[in-house]
C-alpha cells in the first residue's frame, strides 16, 4: 500500500524530532493521549485505509508528540482476521503504545488475539491513567455495561486513584440528541448507574467515547463526556430523526492533554487526501 509507505517515511522524520519535545514538560504538559476511532476497515474498500493512514500521519504531527494512542472501537467493519491485519499494518508506524477498545462492529476475541490486550484494562499514559471498559454486546449495535462491568470498573477505579484518569467507553453514556444513534447507545439504566459511580472517584476527569461518528460534548455527574469523529465518514447532524445518514464531513481525532494538573481535550481535523 503506497500510502502506508508515505506514512512510514513521515513518521521516521517525526520520530527523529521527538527529542525536541523536552520543552513540553517546561510548558506544563505531563501527558498527551491521542484518540482515534471508528475506522471501519472492510474487505473490498480501500477508502477507510487511506483515511486511517492520513489520521496516523496527523497524530504524529502533534507537538508535543503523544505518549500513547487510544483506538476507540469499530476498528474493523465485518469483522475478519484480514481486516484486523490491515488495522495493525496501518497503526504499525506509530512508535508509541496503542491501546484498543472493542466497538459494536468488532469481535472482541479477534481484537484481543490481534493486539494481545484484554477487553477491559488500565494503563498509565505519562502522568495520566487510562481505564478502558468494554461496552460490546453480542448481536446488536447497542452497548451495555451491566452489573459485571460496573463492578469491574468500580474495583479498577478504587484500586488506583493517584493519577488524573480518563475513562474510555465505545458507546457514550449520555444521549447526544441524534435519535437513531442514541437508540443504539448504552441503556438509560447504565448511564444512571455510571452517574452514581463517578462522584466516588474524583480522579476521573474525562469520559471519552467513539461510536457516534462526530464530535460532541456533554456532562455526566459533573464529568465531561467527549465523543470523537470517525477517521473516515461522519454522522450527519440531524436532531429528532429516526434514521441517520453518513456524510463526507471532515474526519478528525481527539487529543487529551494533562496541562497544569487538568485534562484539556481538543478535536483536531484531518485533511482528506488521496
Amino acid at each position: 500500500m503506497w500510502f502506508l509507505d508515505r506514512v512510514l517515511r513521515r513518521v521516521e522524520r517525526q520520530s527523529n524530532e521527538r527529542a525536541g519535545d523536552a520543552f513540553s514538560t517546561q510548558l506544563g504538559f505531563r501527558a498527551v493521549l491521542a484518540q482515534i476511532s471508528d475506522f471501519h476497515l472492510r474487505d473490498g474498500d480501500e477508502a477507510p485505509d487511506h483515511a486511517l493512514a492520513n489520521a496516523v500521519e496527523a497524530v504524529m504531527a502533534v507537538r508535543p508528540a503523544p505518549d500513547a494512542v487510544l483506538a476507540g472501537g469499530d476498528l474493523a467493519d465485518t469483522p475478519t482476521v484480514a481486516e484486523y491485519d490491515r488495522v495493525k499494518r496501518l497503526l504499525a508506524p506509530l512508535p508509541i503504545p496503542v491501546y484498543v477498545l472493542a466497538g459494536n462492529h468488532d469481535d472482541p476475541r479477534m481484537l484481543e488475539d490481534a493486539f494481545g490486550q484484554p477487553q477491559s484494562y488500565s494503563a498509565d499514559v505519562g502522568d495520566m491513567r487510562l481505564v478502558v471498559c468494554e461496552t460490546w454486546l453480542e448481536g446488536t449495535d447497542a452497548g451495555a455495561l451491566g452489573p459485571e462491568r460496573l463492578a469491574w470498573l468500580e474495583s479498577e477505579l478504587a484500586a488506583d486513584g493517584r493519577l488524573p484518569t480518563i475513562l474510555a467507553l465505545h458507546h457514550p453514556p449520555v444521549h447526544i440528541g441524534l435519535t437513531a444513534i442514541d437508540g443504539i447507545g448504552l441503556p438509560r439504566e447504565d448511564g444512571l448507574a455510571l452517574a452514581e459511580l463517578l462522584p466516588r472517584f474524583p480522579q476521573v476527569r474525562r469520559v471519552v467515547c467513539g461510536h457516534v461518528h462526530r464530535a460532541s460534548y456533554s456532562v455526566l455527574a459533573g464529568v465531561p463526556v467527549v465523543t470523537v469523529p470517525s477517521t473516515n465518514i461522519q454522522a450527519k447532524l440531524e436532531f429528532g430523526v429516526d434514521e441517520f445518514d453518513m456524510v463526507a464531513e471532515t474526519p478528525g481525532f481527539a487529543v487529551h492533554a494533562l496541562v497544569d494538573g487538568e485534562v484539556v481535550s481538543h478535536i483536531q481535523p484531518v485533511e482528506r487526501r488521496a
